[in-house]
């Protein structure tokens, strides 16, 4: 695991390999608790074998691990995040784009934290929250925690959008 420890550049973004070590690094990390790095490391990968088990069982998809999560952070990365920006003497929340590792970061917290909100408001074990969150990813549905946060992620954003207005004449 000592290649999933190290930092990525933006130049390496082309790399399938590079990618993907740094989105489960990103995953691995965002679950953690108090250090406990190998147990949630299991725990992730516990919970995506069973999704990938499960969609080959239910569904005939042959899809492995990697390009499962890959997949489903892809479908989450949002396009744009608000920026504060002081215009006409006031601070307003303008729409701005992202860079591909905050794109990747966003997606990776609405992962998580759909995978936890199964957690808790199901009461399942943590590998089972996991492979109900991927299953439902995967096939783009709509009563998913983590696309319901995408969602209200980006309603924040078109809620935002009239301030535009006000930068016209910077």
């Amino acid at each position: 695991m000592g290649y999933l420890k190290t930092k990525i550049a933006n130049k390496y973004f082309n790399d399938k390999k590079h990618v993907t070590s740094y989105i489960i690094l990103k995953v691995i990390k965002t679950l953690m608790r108090s250090g406990k790095f190998e147990k949630f490391y299991k725990i992730l990968i516990e919970g995506a074998k069973k999704s990938v088990i499960y969609l080959r069982e239910n569904y005939q998809i042959k899809i492995n691990i990697i390009d499962l999560i890959v997949k489903i952070v892809t479908y989450l990365g949002t396009f744009c995040d608000v920026k504060a920006v002081r215009a006409s003497g006031r601070r307003v929340f303008v729409p701005a784009p992202l860079r591909p590792q905050r794109k990747i970061m966003v997606a990776i917290y609405f992962l998580v934290h759909g995978i936890f909100n199964c957690h808790e408001k199901y009461g399942y074990p943590l590998s089972r929250a996991i492979r109900e969150e991927l299953v439902l990813l995967y096939f783009q549905r709509t009563n998913s925690e983590a696309f319901q946060k995408k969602q209200e992620f980006i309603r924040n954003i078109f809620y935002n959008e009239k301030h535009l207005r006000f930068l016209k004449g910077l």
